[in-house]
């Protein structure tokens, strides 16, 4: 079956989303981000841009947990490729982009677990810096995994 057929049996068979007037209301989802999940759908990659680290990642995280909402499979994995090809360290930046990867809901720990790999090997820098105490503080299942990757603890049992 090709994928336009499939396309016309689920629009006939379930309850498939019609876009009658060129619009889709999605009511509390971030416009920019169903942008580029609408694209990826066509083109099967979706585009950001942006000078700053903050720019070039955000978008990543917000397409991540808007597809996984929606159980995009094939564009989670790519929003996970891309966050993970553009999480690099920037200390101040990361810390508030880990504070928002922990808030996601626990299904979404694809993204922890890549923000977790950018961060090991800065964890001794990361403990004495200021803008840090407030995530190390709060963000305890953050902490214990980085403290366990870093240390190379592993939990027995």
């Amino acid at each position: 079956m090709s994928k336009r057929s499939f396309v016309l049996l689920c629009s006939l068979t379930t309850r498939f989303k019609r876009v009658d007037r060129g619009h889709l209301n999605l009511p509390g989802k971030h416009p920019p981000s169903v942008a580029r999940m609408l694209l990826s759908l066509y083109t099967s990659d979706y585009p950001v841009t942006g000078q700053s680290l903050s720019a070039r990642i955000w978008p990543h995280m917000i397409v991540f947990a808007l597809a996984n909402s929606f159980g995009l499979g094939a564009l989670t994995d790519l929003a996970v490729t891309k966050f993970q090809a553009t999480a690099i360290w920037h200390s101040s930046t990361f810390a508030s982009i880990i504070v928002t990867v922990y808030d996601l809901p626990t299904e979404c720990n694809r993204l922890q677990s890549v923000a977790l790999l950018v961060c090991r090997p800065h964890f001794a820098e990361s403990s004495r810096s200021p803008e840090w105490s407030p995530v190390l503080e709060n963000r305890g299942t953050f902490t214990t995994a980085l403290f366990r990757s870093s240390t190379g603890y592993l939990q027995s049992g």
